[in-house]
């Protein structure tokens, strides 16, 4: 196959890669994860309880050691998120936004330094309390 195709193809793989990854993969796992299987525990549980259970599920799921524990951390922050705001939307949005800083710092090696991974930290970390300040708002009545 030609350079030119190959190369074609690269990118083509990347880009499926990074939509999946960053889009597709976290809306479809805060349905699964927060949406049914926490719902469900929900009924039947604390909240606490609940949480613990879906976020060590939603670690397993992800198959290696480092992904567990980073998986059951999220899991048990999203769940959080969800009990207090009953949006799956908020869930789908801090999951896309977790995933895509994972990836630029696959992609971009320049970037992965301690400074910047907390400044993308506390930059994520504000807008989930905007966003869950938002929804709190709008609850209430309020824009």
């Amino acid at each position: 196959m030609p350079k030119f195709m190959l190369k074609a193809v690269s990118e083509t793989i990347e880009i499926s890669f990074f939509i999946y990854v960053c889009i597709i993969g976290p809306a479809m796992e805060e349905f699964v994860f927060r949406g049914v299987i926490l719902t469900g525990l929900l009924k039947k549980y604390s909240v606490k309880k609940s949480i613990i259970i879906s976020a060590l599920l939603f670690g397993i799921m992800h198959l290696n050691g480092i992904q567990f524990i980073n998986g059951f951390l999220l899991g048990v922050l999203l769940g959080y998120i969800y009990v207090r705001t009953k949006s799956i939307y908020l869930c789908m949005y801090s999951h896309i936004l977790f995933n895509t800083m994972g990836v630029i710092f696959m992609y971009i090696p320049k970037i992965n330094n301690l400074l910047v991974t907390v400044l993308f930290a506390i930059v994520a970390f504000i807008f989930m309390i905007y966003g869950i300040k938002k929804i709190d708002n709008f609850r209430n009545g309020g824009l």
